[in-house]
Parts: structure tokens; sequence; C-alpha cells
């Protein structure tokens, strides 16, 4: 933390970046979500950068087995028991009904982290850089 709060950014754009960060990788798009980091750099680039990839390092594949269980018990749960039938072929329908259901509560999840991780990033933020004299103004 020490490392991430000597950079000249506010305690916003820490936590912004980590919350972003946090967002993109817990979508399902395991290589690609560098890709998409690249990319929200190039659209912001006062972000900051070592913590928006500290949090895809954090987060990476392995530790979000989990988040992916839960992401779709929220799915289906959103949706409920009744499957829907889409397609003439059985394979396809339980597929399609997989998907959607691991999809949605994938955002669910990874809203619900980004949001829960920024103002806890921010708050470490703040208190590391008040305990070592190098705060800056937002």
């Amino acid at each position: 933390m020490r490392a991430l709060t000597a950079v000249r950014t506010t305690d916003h754009q820490l936590a912004l970046g980590f919350a972003i960060g946090a967002f993109i990788s817990v979508l399902p798009t395991p290589g690609f979500n560098i890709l998409l980091g690249f990319v929200v750099l190039a659209a912001y680039p006062r972000l900051n950068k070592l913590s928006l990839f500290g949090a895809m390092a954090i987060l990476n594949p392995v530790v979000m087995v989990p988040f992916h269980w839960v992401s779709y018990k929220i799915g289906d749960a959103l949706y409920g028991v009744a499957p829907a039938v889409e397609f003439d072929v059985v394979i396809v329908d339980q597929v399609y009904n997989f998907t959607r259901r691991y999809l949605v509560g994938n955002v669910v999840v990874a809203l619900a982290v980004s949001m829960l991780s920024y103002p806890i990033v921010r708050g470490l933020a703040h208190y590391s850089r008040e305990r070592l004299g190098t705060r800056r103004q937002a």
C-alpha cells in the first residue's frame, strides 16, 4: 500500500482505478481483461495504473472460482426455477439457460465487488497517507 500511496494521484483516482480493475477482473473475460484495462486507461489516463492492474493481479482466475459459483447461484435465483425454452434442441436450451443465468449473476457480482472495493481502498489510501503525512487533496 505504501508504494500505491506514494504516487501522485488522489485517493479517488487510486480507489476508482482499483474498483474498475476489480469490475473487469470479475467479468468472465480471462486474458481479454488486460486488453480491457488498457482500453480503460486510454480513455481515462488519470486513473491509477498500479491500482487498476493491482486489482487484476489480486482477483486472478484462481481466486475467482468462488465468485463464478456465486455468479451462477445469483443468476439462478433471479431467473427462478422455470427453464426458458427457446430452441428445439435440448442441449442448446441448457447452454442458453446456464449462460444467461451465469452472465446476469456475474454482472451483479462484478458490480457488488466494484462498489465495495471503492470505499475500502479509498479509506485505506486515506489512512495510509495520513499516517505517512503525504495527503493530497481530491
